[in-house]
């Protein structure tokens, strides 16, 4: 996912985490990271949010991610994805993707 979007010229790629704990959630996180290196040379820790596979958690970090001063413009996350999505769908120029990096 992260070199699809790499692709398309997105630069800020943000990503919501799933469960705390989660061993699914710990890989996932890992594969932007090292996805985010190998393409970027590292990631940004401030376009990371948590949250817990749940709709409210995903609007949530997705809101969050929006209201930076410079917001991302694609955000990963897992389940989660169609809270981000509706939430991007406010932000112009705003891409989504619910696959692994």
């Amino acid at each position: 996912a992260c070199q699809y979007l790499w692709r398309l010229g997105h630069r800020d790629i943000g990503f919501i985490l799933g469960r705390e704990g989660s061993v699914a959630a710990q890989d996932r996180f890992n594969g932007y990271v090292q996805a985010m290196q190998e393409i970027a040379g590292g990631y940004d820790k401030s376009l990371v949010r948590q949250g817990d596979w749940t709709y409210a958690s995903g609007t949530t970090a997705a809101r969050e991610l929006l209201a930076m001063p410079k917001p991302p413009t694609a955000i990963i996350g897992k389940v989660i994805a169609s809270s981000p999505a509706s939430t991007a769908r406010r932000s112009p120029h705003m891409c989504t993707i619910s696959d692994a990096c």
